[in-house]
C-alpha cells in the first residue's frame, strides 16, 4: 500500500519553509493525484498553519480512487489532527497522542482589526468541528469544550472521548525529523519527554507487543469522573443562568416601576396643567361676559347723550335763530309755546310749526 509520511510541521507554501521535513499541502495533493487504490497517511506532527491544514484534510477527504487510512505514530496534534480525522479511518501507535485545541493567531491593529481577527478564528474553529465530527461520538458543543481545554488524548482513552480509532497493530519504521518544539499548554509528561529532543528516531519494534486496553473498571471510573465534572459544570451554568435571569428579572421590574412612576408624573403634570388652563378660560370667560355688560351699558349711555345732544342742538338753532331768548326752559312743549310767542312775524311762527310737524314725523 502507498504511503504519504507527514512528519513534520504543516506551512501554507514553500516560502514558509524552515526545516525540511515542512509539509505544503502541494505535496500531499500532488502526491494523491498519482495514487490509484487505498492508501495510508503516517502522521507525526504537532500541526502547523490552518488554511494549509485544510486545504490537506479537504484533498483527503476528497480522494475518492480508494480508502485513506491515517496512522498516527507519535502525535497528530492541532492541524494534524485535523487532518487525520480527515481520512476514512484512524490506527494509534502505542502510547500516540491526539491533541485537538482552539486556533490561534498573532494579531495587530485598532479594535476593529482584532475584533475581525477573533471573528475569523471562530469561523476556522467551526471548520474544525466539522472535520471532528466525523470521527468523534461527542455533540459538537463537547468538542468546543474539548477544544477550549487543550486536550491530549492518548491511544488507550479514544473510547473514553468518543474518538473512533483503533489500535496500530504493525510497527511502522520511519525516522521523521521534525521541529518539535512543545509550545502547548496542558501537554502531558509522556509527550514532552517524548519530544524533549528535536530528532526522533524511530522506536524499536517489540518482539511480540501485546494489545493492551484499559481495565473496564479503569475506563468506567475515569468515564464516571469525566461525567461528576460534567455535571458539576452543567450545575454551575445552570445555578449562573438562574442568578443572571433573576438579576435581569429584578433590573427589569425596577426599570418598569421607575418608567410607571415616571409616566404618572408627567400624566399627573399634564392634568395639572388642564386644570389650570380650564380655571383660565373660564376666568376669562367671565370677564368677557362683564365686558359685554359694560359695553352694553356704554352704548345705552352713549344713546342717551346722543338724544341730549340733539335736543341741545336744536335749541342752540333756535337760540342762535332769534326763537329762544337765553335762559328759557328746555322742555319741547314749553320750548315750542314760547318760540311761537316769541316769533315777531307770522312767517318765524310757520318756520317754527314746520319744524315741530317735521319733528314730530320723525
Amino acid at each position: 500500500m502507498n504511503t504519504f509520511n507527514l512528519l513534520g510541521d504543516i506551512v501554507q507554501d514553500d516560502s514558509q519553509k524552515w526545516f525540511e521535513s515542512d509539509i505544503v499541502p502541494a505535496m500531499v495533493i500532488g502526491w494523491l493525484a498519482k495514487q490509484d487504490g487505498d492508501v495510508e497517511i503516517n502522521i507525526n506532527s504537532l500541526g502547523g498553519s490552518v488554511t494549509g491544514g485544510l486545504a490537506i484534510a479537504n484533498a483527503i477527504k476528497g480522494y475518492g480512487k480508494g480508502k485513506v487510512t491515517a496512522n498516527i505514530l507519535g502525535v497528530a496534534a492541532s492541524m494534524a489532527s485535523v487532518v487525520a480525522c480527515a481520512a476514512d479511518e484512524i490506527k494509534m501507535g502505542k502510547g500516540a497522542f491526539m491533541m485537538v485545541h482552539n486556533p490561534w493567531t498573532i494579531a495587530m491593529g485598532d479594535a476593529n482589526d482584532i475584533r475581525k481577527e477573533a471573528e475569523v478564528l471562530d469561523k476556522m474553529k467551526d471548520a474544525i468541528i466539522g472535520f471532528y465530527q466525523s470521527k468523534f461520538s461527542i455533540p459538537a458543543m463537547e468538542l468546543a469544550k474539548l477544544m477550549d481545554d487543550e486536550t491530549w488524548i492518548e491511544d488507550k482513552d479514544c473510547e473514553l472521548y468518543g474518538l473512533a480509532a483503533s489500535p496500530l497493530e504493525e510497527e511502522i519504521r520511519a525516522a521523521a525529523k521534525c521541529d518539535t518544539r512543545l509550545m502547548f499548554a496542558h501537554a502531558p509528561e509522556a509527550a514532552a519527554a517524548y519530544y524533549a529532543h528535536k530528532d526522533a528516531a524511530p522506536a524499536p519494534a517489540p518482539a511480540d507487543p501485546p494489545p493492551k486496553s484499559p481495565a473496564p473498571t479503569d475506563w468506567e471510573a475515569r468515564f464516571k469522573g469525566l461525567q461528576a465534572a460534567k455535571d458539576k459544570e452543567l450545575a454551575e451554568m445552570s445555578a449562573k443562568y438562574k442568578a443572571d435571569l433573576a438579576a435581569m428579572k429584578e433590573r427589569h421590574e425596577a426599570a418598569l416601576a421607575e418608567a410607571q412612576a415616571a409616566h404618572k408624573a408627567e400624566l399627573d403634570t399634564i392634568s395639572q396643567k388642564c386644570a389650570d388652563a380650564e380655571k383660565a378660560l373660564a376666568e376669562a370667560k367671565a370677564n368677557a361676559e362683564q365686558l359685554a355688560a359694560r359695553c352694553a351699558t356704554a352704548e345705552k349711555d352713549l344713546a342717551s347723550k346722543g338724544e341730549q345732544l340733539d335736543r341741545l342742538n336744536k335749541a342752540h338753532a333756535l337760540l342762535t335763530g332769534g326763537v329762544l331768548s337765553p335762559g328759557e326752559g328746555t322742555d319741547p312743549e314749553t320750548e315750542y309755546q314760547n318760540a311761537l310767542s316769541a316769533a315777531k312775524s307770522p312767517e318765524q311762527r310757520e318756520a317754527i310749526r314746520k319744524a315741530r310737524r317735521a319733528k314730530a314725523k320723525k
